[in-house]
């Protein structure tokens, strides 16, 4: 399968097919986030990168700055593309573009539902760590669990400066 991950520019954007992608993978109560996310896409106060075949567009991720971190909004893969390894590709290129926009950059977060066990899998097995839980962030009566990956290592004298 031949695939290619891009930062795509704004005007890019086809708002309908990210729909389509997310269908059936995110519950309908977050359909207002997206929509802010997409606003935040077409302002470029989000970043969006993309992974496209000769079909076109199959997944997708998205990430921010909030003061000294990043923060992973988005991804999302089609569920017929899934197991193919594009979800790991995208965080790897997400890492990437941190480091070229905002080098000083050493951790990237998320934020998911705890019983959502596939994506916190997924986060796991991708190099991020639990960094917290928490009860009421998004929606009432529904626990979140934080991660974070380091993106940066500790060097032989103890400082963070060396890419992992």
């Amino acid at each position: 399968m031949g695939i290619d991950l891009r930062m795509m520019k704004a005007e890019e954007m086809d708002e309908a097919n990210i729909f389509k992608i997310v269908q059936g993978q995110i519950g309908k109560e977050y359909f207002g986030d997206l929509k802010n996310e997409i606003s935040g896409i077409k302002t470029e106060k989000i970043y969006w990168i993309v992974v496209e075949n000769e079909s076109g567009i199959v997944g997708y991720a998205s990430w921010t700055k909030r003061v000294d971190v990043a923060y992973l909004e988005t991804i999302v893969v089609k569920k017929e593309k899934q197991g193919y390894g594009i979800g790991k590709r995208l965080v790897e290129k997400v890492i990437d573009s941190i480091r070229e926009e905002y080098p000083e950059i050493k951790v990237l977060n998320v934020i998911t539902d705890a019983d959502a066990s596939s994506s916190v899998g997924f986060y796991l097995k991708n190099g991020f760590i639990i960094s917290g839980h928490v009860n009421n962030e998004f929606i009432l009566d529904t626990p979140q669990v934080h991660l974070s990956r380091y993106i940066m290592k500790w060097s032989k004298n103890g400082n963070f400066n060396a890419w992992l």
